[in-house]
């Protein structure tokens, strides 16, 4: 005898199983997708509790990451949350089985138009091009209980702060840098790495802007391409006494108090014909700098003067002397 069972696809709400889209079927009405959907995206979400989708990491562990979300609204290659504050919860209860939230997964907020995320303490690991693209973010400081950044997490963020904690001492490549060619690296205003970080990854700011950077004095060395002609760093804090070779290029070079004639020996900023830094203070020089600056009745004076083969000038000397000026200028001068 043969047997001819008839598969019949239902096109009603909850109703679709494992085929790229959902395993469950609970609250999809109570729980509506943004443009009212009702089915979940191709990146295997297990579940979608509060407006967020979630991946189910480890079933015996019961714990689940926060996974990227698609929406009939958007382009196909456009995975986006909109909320003005994304609170992603250390727990969710789906079919009353209660799971811990520990990663943000792969690609969960790219795109996103999401102007603040809270990042719960139970939550390890920022999974690959989690924050790719991500524009809409303003700051996002990170909390210490985070171990492990992937590859490009934050490749394509535009950021006005980003702020590592101290207790990490690794990050994925390209957590910066672009992906692929011609697209677009990081733009962060001010960018602050963990004090414990012992190494630049391998494209780790390729084709990335960067406004302010400290590079801790725990950083050894950089890896492959880590910076690109692409990459500009305004300005760069270095806590290192000694200058390192591998130092990245920048406008203006900020060193530690006591050290910047040992910068203009190792690198000869000023008689270089393509200088690596336009101009390098030392750190309570540059603060005070800006501290002036930022006052209104600030009027730009000469802060130092130099010869053209880099020394420091006590008084005016003939020829051509580099003055250097409190509002962070420089300037050539003929002395006759």
């Amino acid at each position: 005898m043969i047997i001819v069972l008839s598969l019949v696809a239902s096109a009603e709400k909850g109703t679709q199983t494992r085929a790229g889209y959902a395993n469950q079927t609970q609250d999809f009405v109570t729980d509506t997708l943004p443009n009212g959907q009702y089915y979940l995206d191709y990146f295997s979400c297990d579940m979608f509790v509060d407006r967020l989708a979630y991946k189910i990491v480890s079933k015996e562990d019961r714990t689940v990451e926060l996974s990227c979300l698609r929406t009939a609204e958007m382009w196909d290659d456009r995975w986006i949350y909109k909320m003005d504050t994304m609170r992603i919860p250390e727990t969710v209860t789906w079919h009353d089985t209660v799971y811990t939230v520990v990663g943000i997964g792969y690609g969960a907020l790219m795109f996103s138009e999401v102007n603040q995320v809270e990042i719960p303490k139970t939550i390890t690991a920022i999974k690959q091009f989690s924050f790719n693209a991500c524009e809409g973010l303003k700051e996002l400081k990170l909390p210490a209980n985070i171990k492990r950044y992937e590859y490009g997490a934050f490749s394509g963020v535009t950021l006005d702060l980003l702020e590592f904690p101290e207790s990490i001492d690794s990050i994925g490549t390209h957590t910066f840098g672009e992906l692929y060619p011609g697209a677009n690296g990081a733009r962060i205003e001010k960018l602050v790495l963990p004090k414990n970080l012992e190494w630049l990854t391998d494209c780790m700011f390729l084709a990335a802007e960067i406004g302010e950077m400290t590079l801790p004095e725990s950083v050894k060395g950089v890896g492959w391409n880590t910076a690109s002609d692409r990459t500009h760093i305004r300005v760069l804090r270095v806590e290192h006494k000694d200058p390192p070779a591998w130092l990245l290029e920048c406008d203006t070079l900020i060193v530690p108090d006591g050290c910047r004639d040992k910068y203009v020996m190792e690198f000869k900023y000023l008689t270089s014909p393509n200088p690596r830094f336009k101009v390098i203070y030392e750190e309570s020089e540059y603060d005070k700098m800006n501290t002036a600056i930022s006052s209104p009745s600030a009027v730009a004076t000469e802060q130092e003067r130099y010869s053209l083969d880099g020394r420091r000038l006590n008084s005016p000397k003939k020829g051509i002397n580099i003055i250097r000026m409190s509002d962070g200028t420089t300037k050539k001068v003929l002395v006759k």
